[in-house]
């Protein structure tokens, strides 16, 4: 048996070297199309952003901040991590789909996953974009609610008034929506 090893080696390392490469063959695409996005592309989503929303705390509504920092991924085109005032901390993709953006999160420290959609804003005019998330409140419980993404921080009072102007309640049927 030792004599085929010896003899023709060339097979073994054939093999072992095709393994390898099939194994890393899709890492090495995708690390190739990470850095040249890196280096060579710019996107207009790209960058810090601000998040605000209304939840339910203690049966209270409170208004929330998040800050928002989206860059390139290496399995996904965008990726975000969000960090809040409570000091939990998101990590997520971005995907467009028919005209709008889904950003699907999950939590680092604990199991929770939320999901949104936005339109997608047009690149270099839009510095406040208004979509709907849905995920967990601090009550523990199952919510939809509105999300205001923005590259400027926000004041209270224009905070208000956004989310007023931009939410439709349809009572009767039990839907919140997007006045667009």
């Amino acid at each position: 048996m030792t004599e085929i090893f010896q003899q023709e080696p060339n097979w073994i390392v054939r093999a072992l070297a095709g393994f390898l490469l099939g194994y890393f063959f899709t890492y090495i695409i995708k690390g190739t199309d990470f850095i040249w996005r890196m280096i060579f592309s710019k996107n207009y989503l790209t960058g810090q952003w601000n998040s605000y929303y209304q939840v339910w705390e203690n049966n209270i509504p409170v208004l929330k901040r998040e800050n928002w920092t989206i860059g390139f991924g290496f399995n996904s085109k965008l990726r975000v991590n969000i960090t809040t005032e409570d000091s939990l901390s998101f990590s997520g993709e971005l995907l467009e789909e028919k005209g709008n953006l889904i950003v699907i999160i999950k939590a680092k420290e604990f199991n929770e996953r939320g999901f949104g959609r936005y339109p997608i804003p047009i690149p270099g005019n839009d510095t406040i974009v208004v979509g709907l998330y849905l995920g967990v409140d601090f009550n523990g419980h199952a919510t939809a609610c509105v999300n205001i993404l923005s590259r400027i921080e926000l004041q209270m009072n224009e905070l208000s008034s956004l989310l007023k102007d931009n939410t439709d309640f349809d009572a009767t049927n039990g839907m919140i929506r997007l006045k667009h």
